[in-house]
């Protein structure tokens, strides 16, 4: 809990700091960039977590990583990071900069789930769906989950929208055994 309130801090300094200095978008890019050399480089967080690795050391590592592709406010960031400790927490912060920047632009990314491989314009009835569902631009990313039996189960942040068939199933049994469905 915490550590969710720092990184939501660090989140948020870091927002309005883009929004002051007018590199919105360029911050944005930066910390995309970031993002995903992370996620492909599970020994690079993994060092700069380590409370072995000198801070003088992992700062040389992101500045061989990062310096060339990214923006000086953005690398000034990360060696922020370092100095005040909190390098461990750069992925939860830089996943609570998107949720604030996608807040502040009315965006949503959604995470979708389907029995199997839906066509595009499958795709678009579910985002124009939710997306007059929770009043925001959505973009969506669909996945196959071979425990569905068909429908779809779309993730929001920490809402969940289950129209699966395998929970209209779960609901159904739920009510027959508790004797609220009529019989005919």
């Amino acid at each position: 809990m915490i550590d969710k309130k720092v990184s939501s801090r660090y989140a948020s300094s870091l927002l309005q700091f883009a929004q002051e200095k007018k590199l919105f978008e360029q911050i944005s890019q930066d910390f995309l960039f970031v993002s995903k050399v992370l996620n492909e480089n599970p020994k690079l967080v993994n060092a700069l977590s380590s409370p072995v690795i000198k801070p003088s050391i992992k700062k040389a590592i992101i500045k061989e990583v990062f310096e060339k592709n990214i923006s000086a406010e953005a690398l000034s960031f990360l060696l922020f990071l370092i100095d005040k400790n909190r390098e461990n927490l750069l992925q939860a912060i830089i996943r609570q900069f998107f949720n604030l920047r996608n807040d502040l632009l009315g965006l949503a990314d959604v995470d979708v789930q389907v029995a199997f491989d839906i066509s595009e314009e499958q795709q678009n009835l579910i985002k124009t769906t939710l997306e007059k569902l929770v009043g925001k631009k959505i973009s969506i990313s669909v996945d196959i989950n071979k425990n569905l039996i068909g429908g779809f189960v779309a993730r929001l942040n920490d809402t969940v929208f289950d129209a699966s068939i395998k929970h209209q199933l779960e609901l159904l049994k739920k009510q027959l055994l508790m004797g609220s469905v009529s019989k005919n």
